[in-house]
């Protein structure tokens, strides 16, 4: 704050020299308000040069417009509010001119304290030839900075005419679209049109009229720059079936609807259905299977194999979604992230409705434990697993209950689990690879072993065996006597032996 005392002490040219340095750019109340806080800091620590210091130019102009503000809560009284109106728009001034460029702001006041020591030694020391040279060049700059000044309030003027533009086109936008609103509005409040005189055409046979269609053409006619072009524009409207009573409307809209359900007939390119086969196919084998699927968002569905290749080329192992089939209708297939020397992406061939009958969708996802999350990252069990199937309990008639497992060969050892000592038979998923079956033989070779070579078969007594066994299958098991029991030789004869 010494500086600023000795500065308020100069006199003559020197003070009208130092009251120059000041103007908008920079006001002198505050400089006077704020000077041992402008005096303090680190002003020449910045170089102007250097990018990296823009932040440290930043906080100092934050720091002098808090001063500011600060200094202008604290002016009570009357002439202090007057005061503090001025502190606070100064405040507003600084932040608007410097806040795009705070670099300007160290260098106004690098230039102000410069020139005030300046004087102040010019002062001290007396007037010399040499000080003479220096005021010479101190009134160039002071020239220069004069020049600077006028140009920034030229360019902020033009900056606020700017402003005021986009503010009139906004205001111009948002009238324009309630104008357009209004009109429409308008246009939908308007007297239903209806046709005065209908003209048909012959009808074949039994052709019911709302068999017949009809459409309605639209002309308008507008111009561009006043007149000088004209275009006449015009298009027709969909199919529409003409009735003449409300009892007509169902067969009607069933003609409408069905035009439109099937206006492109030709096959899908490479493939022999249409789009709406394809498209009824898969709303079929959602509402009967994938319903709850589909509402919980399982299912992407509407994606091909290459888009499915795109969206998890980058996930992890084990990522897995759930599209539409292209090729199949009614089709859902499966494709997953895994990486192998082979590949890294797998589609599996697709499931229709008579796949889902055997086996559900949760119980398939739930037997692939390769599959870990479903795409893009959600936990498979966390989706599938409240559609489960429970587990079977444990027989209790002493029977092993088989189980049906979905696998893919390629990835049999990778997702091997214990069986648990029940038979399992497996629901393989298709594939190039070739997995042997073993052939059990649960038949005699021979059959001609059942039978005696020299005896004959003899229906009557193999009928009465075939009572009595039935008789005791009837029975409760723990409510059989050894004293039934067939006699010995009941199951023999004297022409042969049954096996």
């Amino acid at each position: 704050m010494a500086g600023w005392i000795q500065a308020q002490q100069l006199q003559g040219d020197a003070l009208r020299q130092m009251q120059v340095l000041y103007g908008q750019h920079f006001p002198i109340e505050v400089r006077h308000y704020l000077a041992q806080w402008i005096e303090s800091q680190p002003w020449d620590a910045i170089d102007l040069d250097n990018p990296q210091d823009q932040a440290q130019a930043t906080q100092l102009l934050e720091g002098l417009v808090q001063e500011l503000q600060k200094k202008a809560e604290h002016q009570v009284g009357e002439d202090g509010f007057l005061l503090k109106i001025k502190l606070g728009h100064y405040a507003t001034q600084l932040q608007n001119t410097y806040d795009r460029c705070p670099m300007d702001l160290v260098r106004c006041i690098r230039h102000i304290l410069y020139n005030e020591q300046r004087l102040v030694q010019e002062a001290n020391n007396g007037t010399s030839p040499a000080g003479i040279l220096v005021d010479a060049m101190s009134q160039k700059h002071l020239q220069i900075n004069q020049t600077f000044e006028e140009l920034r309030l030229v360019t902020q003027d033009t900056e606020n005419e700017l402003k005021k533009l986009q503010q009139t086109q906004e205001y111009f936008i948002i009238q324009y679209q309630e104008s357009l609103r209004i009109q429409v509005a308008a246009e939908e409040r308007e007297h239903p049109q209806s046709l005065k005189r209908i003209k048909r055409a012959d009808r074949r046979g039994a052709e019911s009229v709302t068999e017949e269609k009809f459409t309605v053409l639209f002309e308008s006619q507008f111009s561009v720059g006043s007149n000088e072009l004209v275009f006449q524009v015009k298009t027709l409207s969909l199919p529409v079936v003409v009735i003449v009573h409300g009892s007509q409307d169902h067969n009607a809209t069933a003609t409408v609807l069905w035009d439109n359900a099937f206006a492109e007939p030709e096959n899908l390119p490479g493939w022999n259905y249409t789009f709406w086969q394809w498209f009824d196919g898969v709303m079929e084998v959602l509402k009967k299977h994938h319903k709850p699927h589909w509402n919980d968002g399982a299912i992407l569905g509407f994606v091909n194999k290459q888009q499915a290749h795109d969206l998890l080329i980058n996930k992890p192992d084990g990522t897995f979604l759930l599209r539409f089939s292209d090729s199949e209708i009614g089709g859902i297939t499966i494709a997953w992230k895994f990486d192998s020397p082979d590949r890294n992406l797998w589609n599996l061939k697709p499931f229709t409705t008579r796949d889902f009958s055997i086996r559900s969708l949760a119980d398939r996802l739930g037997d692939l434990n390769y599959l870990i999350y479903v795409f893009p990252d959600r936990p498979k069990n966390e989706v599938f697993s409240k559609y489960y199937t429970p587990v079977l309990a444990k027989a209790v008639d002493g029977y092993v209950k088989p189980q049906i497992k979905q696998v893919v060969p390629e990835f049999v050892s990778a997702s091997a689990d214990s069986a648990g000592g029940s038979a399992t038979y497996v629901d393989q998923a298709p594939s190039p690879a070739v997995c042997p079956q073993a052939h059990y033989n649960i038949y005699p070779q021979n059959p001609d072993t059942v039978l005696d070579q020299d005896g004959e078969f003899d229906l009557d007594e193999t009928m009465d065996v075939a009572r009595h066994v039935e008789e005791l299958l009837r029975r409760p098991m723990d409510s059989l006597d050894p004293r039934l029991s067939p006699p010995a030789g009941l199951f023999t004869s004297a022409r042969g032996s049954l096996s």
